[in-house]
């Protein structure tokens, strides 16, 4: 069941009872290794003025077509310039629904759409995830952004998107709309996310 991992050239000392055994430092443990190769006078220097874009790994990837750009105080813009605004969050709050190349902007307003904001686990209705079931290729993991509070999805709610084969991640609009952006970079047509606005 275990193993035990040792380097190649390490031996296990054998001696008898009563001889004298080696000391610690006559043993060699690990194995010398490589040196690193020395930079050149010009990689020194361009690394040492600090330039951050010479360490952005996501430099060379291609930017997904929905990203969100900036998260308002009131909504959000896309780098596409298209904005998602809830001017009155009580009464007519608008989420954001990014699913492969496309932007939607779903009404939450309707009669029980989504109950639960006051209490902290929120129950969404499978008319408002019923996009899930008809979008093809389905979305591995969905980012999920409850508003600016911490909540919870109810089991209902949970079910219905885990038996659809997608996983959930959850947490507030500002981070999950953050999570969405890096995520969407790596595992391009993986990724959606469904946003509360970010006041409510």
């Amino acid at each position: 069941m275990y193993r035990l991992l040792r380097p190649r050239n390490f031996r296990v000392p054998v001696s008898a009872p009563f001889q004298t055994t080696r000391s610690i430092k006559s043993m060699k443990l690990r194995p010398t290794l490589p040196s690193r190769p020395k930079l050149s006078h010009e990689e020194t220097d361009r690394l040492s003025t600090g330039n951050i874009s010479d360490f952005d790994i996501y430099n060379e990837l291609p930017m997904p077509a929905n990203t969100v750009e900036v998260v308002l105080h009131n909504g959000f813009r896309l780098t596409s310039g298209v904005r998602v605004i809830t001017d009155d969050p009580v009464n007519k709050p608008l989420a954001l629904m990014l699913l492969g190349t496309e932007a939607f902007e779903i009404d939450l307003s309707e009669p029980g759409a989504v109950t639960g904001l006051d209490r902290g686990f929120v129950s969404i209705s499978e008319k408002i995830l019923g996009v899930l079931e008809v979008v093809h290729p389905k979305p591995e993991l969905l980012v999920v952004g409850l508003g600016k509070k911490s909540r919870l999805l109810t089991p209902d709610t949970r079910k219905i998107i885990t038996s659809l084969g997608i996983q959930i991640e959850l947490s507030t609009t500002e981070i999950a709309a953050n999570n969405y952006d890096i995520l969407a970079v790596e595992r391009p047509g993986q990724i959606g996310a469904l946003l509360f606005p970010p006041n409510v």
